[in-house]
């Protein structure tokens, strides 16, 4: 299955790409598989996106939960929370 990150505040800084394209290694899954993979991918993945952060996740542009299941040519986006004043 291939998707479209995006990454977005401190995600993009952290791991220094705004954007990427990736093939995962499983033909079905959730946001949950594709993180969780992503954890793998090294250090500083793993320290960006894995443990007790904190952030928020769009599939094509739709706010989305960790149980959704993915789609084929789908673009994640994953971001800090946001608050308003």
């Amino acid at each position: 299955m291939r998707v479209q990150l995006l990454f977005f505040a401190k995600f993009r800084d952290q791991l220094g790409i705004d954007s990427t394209e990736c093939e995962l290694p499983f033909s079905e899954g959730t946001i949950a598989d594709l993180i969780t993979y992503l954890t793998t991918l090294g250090p500083s993945w793993a320290e960006t996106l894995g443990g007790r952060q904190i952030y928020r996740v769009a599939q094509n542009q739709e706010m989305a939960n960790f149980n959704m299941p993915l789609r084929e040519g789908a673009e994640i986006a994953i971001f800090p929370p946001v608050t308003g004043g």
